[in-house]
């Protein structure tokens, strides 16, 4: 184990459907890493997270995320989106420098510490934020029916539809320069991750605000597609190389339902991640794994 540079520090969030995946997260951490500074973001109480932090070694930061008012479909949309929030706010409330965001269905595979000696020699050199790059499809124009309701949009109709959401007034060339980057996984220096908070924060509180109908999706990465554009002569983002956000389900081209999956499959992988097979059978016994000689009881008894 590598020693960890005092001011790092990782970072995830929980909500009440997630806990049991937030605390493997950590567990799995543990296994490589017993002091680096962990703190879980959460917008409620979590009695489960409360007993184990101190096994764990986690601190448990309350963040009010205000959803009252935003638009969701349903519970799970409006967790969904509660989510993004923390998300976005841990890299605003970060007193860490550099700091490791974790999605909460990841697993750690390895010593993470590992991150600093590889990519800290770009770090406020080449790149101030580092983040998977999505595939095949780079630019949010590419993937417009992730984010608008009518697949066929036009450039102009596109545009004006981001225009009014967020309350600017960009160019329609901007829809072919607008980056997808994957945030599910990010490591950066303190004072970019705050800056690029701060205004992410701003823009999708914007676009929280305005969705009184469902032309533009309450995703968080477009609103983070803008913002790195907007600044993007003081934010440098580079790429994170995928065993840092090794997403089995793409790396692997797994089906759903996948029932076993071997670990020689994730050979190389540091951060592997769950995603959308995290209820698949062999992904669930992976979190059980992670959370196995924890005294768990309640919300943690059973993962689906």
């Amino acid at each position: 184990m590598r020693p960890i540079g005092m001011s790092f520090g990782v970072g995830l969030v929980s909500g009440p459907a997630i806990v049991p995946f937030a605390a493997a997260a950590v567990a799995s951490l543990r296994q490589h890493n017993p002091h680096v500074p962990v703190t879980v973001y959460i917008d409620e109480a979590s009695p489960g997270l409360q007993r184990l932090a101190p096994v764990l070694g986690l601190h448990l930061e309350r963040v009010v995320t205000d959803t009252e008012n935003v638009w969701a479909p349903s519970p799970a949309e409006r967790e969904s989106v509660s989510a993004q929030l923390l998300k976005i706010k841990s890299f605003v409330r970060t007193s860490h420098d550099p700091y490791l965001y974790l999605d909460q269905d990841s697993l750690v595979l390895g010593d993470i510490g590992d991150v600093q000696p590889e990519l800290d020699h770009q770090l406020g050199g080449q790149a101030d934020v580092f983040m998977v790059p999505y595939r095949p499809e780079p630019t949010v124009w590419a993937s417009r029916h992730r984010y608008f309701d009518d697949p066929e949009i036009d450039k102009e109709v596109a545009i004006r539809l981001l225009n009014e959401t967020y309350a600017l007034s960009l160019p329609v060339s901007v829809m072919g320069e607008l980056r997808r980057w994957d945030s599910d996984v990010v490591y950066g220096s303190g004072s970019a991750l705050r800056l690029l908070g701060n205004r992410w924060l701003e823009l999708h509180r914007r676009m929280l605000g305005a969705l009184t109908r469902p032309s533009v999706f309450t995703q968080d990465e477009l609103s983070l597609s803008i913002a790195l554009w907007e600044l993007r002569d003081l934010i440098r983002v580079g790429e994170l190389p995928d065993r840092w956000n090794f997403k089995a389900g793409r790396v692997l081209g797994l089906g759903p339902d996948t029932p076993e999956v071997q670990p020689s499959a994730f050979a190389g992988a540091r951060i592997l991640r769950l995603a959308g097979s995290r209820l698949d059978a062999w992904a669930v016994r992976q979190v059980r794994a992670a959370l196995h000689g924890l005294d768990i009881e309640g919300p943690f008894s059973k993962i689906t």
